[in-house]
């Protein structure tokens, strides 16, 4: 297991209570998602995505404990 440190950024923040989560997980996006939504279920009812070191990762991406993971909201621009 990975200890690793995911921020949390809009409407996530709001729905864990804190802009920062610290967890134990397997090794992949796919295993963090699947934590994120077992534990905080509201998380599923938003499309998000998840950045690695600043870059927006695919599922299977393997997670290191160095990494900087991020959940960032939907979100729009112009």
């Amino acid at each position: 297991m990975l200890s690793i440190n995911i921020l949390l950024f809009g409407v996530f923040t709001d729905l864990a209570g804190t802009d920062k989560i610290l967890l134990n997980i397997n090794d992949s996006i796919s295993d963090l998602k699947a934590y994120l939504s077992h534990n905080y279920p509201e998380f599923s009812k938003y499309s998000y995505r998840v950045a690695v070191n600043g870059k927006i990762a695919e599922d299977d991406t393997m997670l290191k404990e160095t990494d900087e993971v991020a959940i960032l909201p939907p979100f729009s621009g112009g």
